[in-house]
């Protein structure tokens, strides 16, 4: 009995001396962190350290004070911090009713009803109605708009601050048809990176739109610039760039001066400075052999290449440069290349 009751009382020892040490290790080790979930729903993910030089993106607007300076390793889409809109509830609908009137007006000699009525759509552009600032960026987004005074100051504040992303990725989607140089520093900040997809595309989409469509009567070289250099920017993931700002590209006039229309020849007259079609198909080119970048993807970069005259030749090396890869997402893409290779049919 008596070596029971020992046997027992080694047991206890033991298993409070692995008690003590267990509850020594818990004192040593640093406190753990907690997480609400507002600072859960604001924290960024976690991103692996690097020795590589991080480079200033050059295009990037000069960030306000206190906010970070955006660069080629860092989102430029995180700096801001969205403001929640101070005017009262609008009616979409009477906001609607102000753009016939607004479009008819003349900025140099504004009469009172004119002035009433951009009043009354600025107003709406910091309603606490989301559809009545929706609304109002159909009018606020035209090239007309622009001359209008506090128009492009109030359009910057929203495609930073607005709190609803489709608000900023519907202006943002405009800002080439808006065509006012301050705008497309909204373009440049929101196509560095794509850590919101959706503000990247519209903004890669605005920023083409201020010189690759015809109808632009200034096409912009600071933007042509920098959409070569947005495509050619590394490393490329499935959707950037966005397959939609390739088939924008397409907008570009190609083909005999003869078959184009007027405003198509005054497109290539005002890009003859700037717009190099070899540039442009070299840019596409890497994208298309590029197999991080969705296929989907790849595919509107061959229909942009067929778009722009680029020689047999050229698209021939691209075939066999994909046939050799082994890319098991080439089959669609070596498709539309033989094609395009063995031309219309007769």
């Amino acid at each position: 009995m008596s070596a029971e009751i020992n046997e027992y009382r080694v047991l206890l020892a033991l298993w409070a001396a692995l008690l003590g040490s267990v509850m020594a290790c818990g004192k040593d080790a640093p406190p753990q962190q907690t997480m609400n979930a507002a600072d859960a729903s604001s924290a960024e993910p976690a991103t692996e350290a690097s020795d590589k030089p991080v480079v200033q993106d050059a295009s990037a607007p000069k960030a306000a004070p206190g906010e970070a300076q955006p660069t080629a390793d860092t989102p430029a889409d995180v700096a801001p911090k969205a403001v929640a809109p101070t005017g009262p509830a609008a009616d979409p609908a009477a906001v609607a009713a102000r753009i016939p009137r607004l479009v008819k007006c003349n900025w140099k000699a504004a009469t009172d009803a004119c002035r009433a009525d951009l009043k009354g759509m600025l107003e709406a552009s910091d309603s606490a109605t989301t559809d009545a600032r929706l609304v109002s960026l159909r009018w606020l987004t035209q090239r007309s708009a622009m001359e209008a005074p506090g128009v492009v100051e109030r359009l910057q504040r929203m495609v930073n601050r607005d709190p609803d992303q489709r608000v900023r990725r519907a202006l943002c989607a405009n800002v080439g048809r808006a065509g006012h140089p301050k705008l497309l520093a909204a373009a440049a900040r929101y196509t560095i990176s794509a850590h919101e997809p959706g503000l990247y595309t519209a903004c890669f989409e605005g920023l083409v739109g201020f010189w690759a469509d015809p109808s632009q009567p200034a096409p912009s070289a600071d933007a042509y610039a920098l959409t070569l250099k947005r495509l050619r920017a590394l490393p490329r993931k499935a959707h950037q760039p966005p397959a939609s700002v390739l088939n924008m590209l397409r907008r570009i006039p190609t083909g005999p001066a003869a078959k184009r229309t007027r405003q198509q020849a005054e497109w290539v007259k005002r890009t003859r400075s700037f717009y190099t079609p070899t540039q442009m198909t070299l840019a596409v080119q890497d994208v298309v052999e590029d197999a991080n970048v969705a296929w989907q993807t790849r595919l509107a970069g061959i229909e942009l290449l067929v778009h722009l005259k680029t020689p047999t030749s050229r698209l021939q090396a691209i075939a066999d440069g994909l046939s050799a890869a082994e890319d098991p997402a080439a089959r669609p893409l070596l498709v539309r290349l033989k094609r395009a290779i063995k031309g219309p049919s007769k």
